[in-house]
């Protein structure tokens, strides 16, 4: 029996057969099983299942031309469908800016309403190119919280503006660095900010100098959008609060810098705890002491959250602790709003908007933060209840307690443990200090009592005292506010 001659099959009919079977081949099904990858791959490379409606894509045309000669014409045809693409999209989209204006005093940095010369046409060009970019998860954290929202829109126009005085800034000596010299030195540092000391030349014939706190960006964070609105906002809050005694002043911001206030004896913190708060070693503060700092606090938070003198809140600190607390000429000034938000007006409800931050950690906070609910300026109150039981005990609250612990007791209810020397106690300063704490610790936020009633609360408390007792006398700020220095030297 004669012997069948098969011709071996060229690799070009190999090739076929993988993307072409033949209906008739018998063995096509098993053959496109066994090659399902590599013919994925090249129906894909060459465009064949996609693409039969384009002429020079067809199945026919591609196998009688070679794989680099298809490619080339496939990276031609992409290449041109792209560019017409382009072509329409830049003339949509990317509008050429116009020229900003030379001169401008006074600025929206939310521009919604087109009242400022060709800022129109800028802002629309700007819009655009936001958009586009809207996807980018980087982008949006980096992005601007938002007042203006579906529901919400600003309470006053100075939460969208910003007035920077830059010149004032830029006219701070810092060439003295690491010199013999004393006129600059740095203080220390915030998580956002380096802090230095300067002193500045004062105004007039008398050519003596005063110290301010100029205060930069650290050169792990980025000059970004966010940053810049950050400390928009914390310039904003301060000038606005220029007329609370409570609170440090601002001198000039420009950008991520800023002029404030200068206090040499340190914050509250190093008061309550001079060797940090993990040792728990306190100074022997007298009871009259101690109230009349718990009453320089809630008196600045309560001007914090009566900015307007409206009686709605349209400023909510957020990071209210001990280390906030500068003293300067006899007061606790409250400092560091670049973690506060402006809260916005609800127009259906006709309240205040709600925020909310992305992170909340440490056991200094509320309970509807470590939630990540909806937030007020209800959280300020809560977290001064916590400064009130750090100068009533000593401790920090659940010191013995691990921080995940400690946060999912503070969201179930419970509150710091009282020693019972404390709860027994039948001092008026402790009554009344325990009172405040109890009355800022409560759990529901819309049921919590706000900063004034505190304040209102504490101010009686201490004038029944200073009757009982004297008081110091000062000039600018009244008597039984007022506090002597520190007990110890907190100079760095």
């Amino acid at each position: 029996m004669a012997a069948k001659i098969t011709q071996r099959p060229t690799a070009k009919d190999r090739a076929n057969r993988v993307l072409f079977p033949s209906e008739n081949d018998s063995n096509s099904n098993n053959k496109r099983k066994g090659n399902r990858d590599r013919q994925r791959w090249l129906s894909r490379f060459n465009c064949i299942s996609q693409c039969k409606h384009i002429p020079f894509y067809s199945s026919r045309w591609a196998s009688s031309h070679p794989v680099g000669f298809r490619y080339l014409w496939m990276s031609l045809a992409t290449f041109l469908i792209l560019l017409l693409c382009s072509n329409v999209v830049s003339e949509y989209w990317m509008t050429p800016a116009p020229a900003l204006p030379t001169t401008v005093i006074e600025y929206d940095y939310y521009p919604r309403t087109y009242n400022f010369f060709s800022y129109d046409r800028y802002y629309h060009h700007v819009r655009r190119v936001e958009l586009l970019r809207a996807n980018s998860r980087s982008y949006r954290k980096s992005s601007v919280i938002p007042i203006v929202t579906k529901y919400c829109k600003e309470q006053h126009d100075w939460q969208l503006r910003a007035f920077p005085t830059c010149n004032t800034v830029h006219e701070m000596d810092m060439h003295h660095f690491n010199t013999e010299s004393d006129r600059i030195r740095k203080l220390g540092n915030g998580h956002h900010r380096d802090v230095w000391e300067i002193s500045a030349l004062q105004n007039g014939s008398g050519g003596g100098t005063d110290k301010v706190v100029l205060k930069t960006l650290r050169y792990m964070h980025k000059f970004d959008v966010n940053n810049y609105d950050r400390h928009r906002r914390d310039a904003l809050a301060m000038d606005r609060l220029t007329f609370s005694p409570y609170v440090v002043n601002i001198y000039s911001f420009c950008s991520n810098s800023g002029l404030v206030e200068h206090g040499g004896w340190g914050d509250l913190e190093k008061v309550i705890w001079p060797l940090g708060k993990k040792s728990h070693a306190t100074l022997n503060l007298s009871r009259r002491d101690k109230i009349t700092m718990a009453l320089q606090v809630a008196m600045g938070i309560a001007d914090t959250h009566d900015a307007d003198h409206n009686g709605y809140a349209s400023i909510a600190h957020t990071d209210i602790a001990p280390k906030q607390f500068i003293y300067i000429d006899g007061v606790y000034k409250l400092n560091d709003f670049n973690r506060c938000r402006l809260l916005g007006w609800h127009t259906q409800k006709n309240t205040p908007c709600g925020y909310r931050v992305g992170k909340n950690t440490g056991k200094f906070r509320s309970p509807e933060e470590y939630r990540y609910d909806e937030q007020t300026e209800m959280v300020d109150v809560y977290s001064m209840g916590n400064i009130f039981y750090g100068l009533l005990t000593g401790k920090t609250p659940f010191y013995t307690h691990s921080e995940k612990t400690a946060l999912a007791l503070i969201m179930k209810g419970t509150r710091p443990p009282i020693p019972d020397k404390i709860r027994d106690s039948t001092h008026q300063e402790d009554v009344a200090l325990l009172t405040a704490m109890k009355m800022s610790h409560i759990h529901d936020p819309k049921k919590r009592t706000s900063a004034r009633e505190v304040a209102d609360y504490l101010e009686q408390q201490v004038e029944q005292i200073e009757e009982r007792d004297g008081a110091f006398h000062h000039d600018n700020i009244p008597k039984q506010h007022f506090l002597g220095p520190p007990p110890v030297v907190l100079k760095t």
